[in-house]
């Protein structure tokens, strides 16, 4: 079959791409918040997550979630709020 890359190989390829290349070292932690916006955005739950990226604390999903949490606030606000279903 093929091989489809988990999150830990996107991240061990990431990283050895910073080591090669210094100025590309925020590349990493730009994939975790890219990853984490993403997986939120399309529904995912934070605790899969969490399992999924390795964090064991939550402070990690508020770090690399944050970026974008103001964007999907707004979406989820403009999906449920009771006033536009009025």
């Amino acid at each position: 079959g093929q091989h489809r890359p988990t999150y830990e190989s996107a991240i061990r390829f990431t990283q050895a791409i910073a080591e090669q290349y210094p100025a590309l070292s925020q590349l990493g932690d730009q994939f975790r918040h890219t990853f984490a916006d993403d997986w939120l955005e399309a529904g995912g739950t934070e605790s899969d997550l969490m399992v999924i990226a390795g964090w064991s604390s939550p402070q990690m999903l508020r770090r690399y979630g944050r970026v974008a949490a103001g964007r999907r606030a707004q979406q989820a606000h403009a999906r449920l709020s009771p006033g536009d279903r009025i």
